[in-house]
């Protein structure tokens, strides 16, 4: 997960280089995807909030399971593009707001939080997807 993560991010620089010279449209929803992936990744899991308590120090079950549900998301995400569902139809999920809040939700709780987000992942992907 660590080297998936890393990759992403590597890719987030080089897309971002892109960016700066053409502009935003020309990547692909793909594309798109990995930039967002990638902000969650610095946002959602890299960044601490020093005065939450349920943020100043994580352990390594909650840092396992909160790069496992960006990963999760990405996987999921990217398929649901790749069968060409609009990304901002994707990004508008209720889940997707919950992911970006995760690091505030305190240790001893986030083992029951993560099996939450993960069964809302499945079921806010398969209503999109109209199926």
């Amino acid at each position: 997960m660590r080297k998936e993560a890393m990759n992403l991010l590597q890719r987030d620089d080089e897309l971002r280089e892109i960016v700066m010279l053409v502009g935003p449209d020309a990547l692909s929803e793909s594309q798109r995807v990995t930039l967002e992936v990638a902000r969650m990744i610095k946002e959602d899991f890299l960044m601490q909030h020093a005065y939450n308590p349920a943020d100043t120090y994580c352990d390594k079950q909650k840092i396992y399971l909160m790069i496992k549900l960006i990963l999760d998301y990405h996987k999921i995400m990217q398929k649901a593009v790749d069968e060409s569902i609009p990304l901002q139809k994707v990004l508008e999920l209720p889940v997707k707001t919950e992911i970006d809040r995760m690091r505030l939700t305190p240790a001893e709780k986030f083992t029951d939080f993560a099996q939450n987000i993960e069964q809302e992942i499945k079921v806010q992907f398969m209503n999109i997807g109209g199926r």
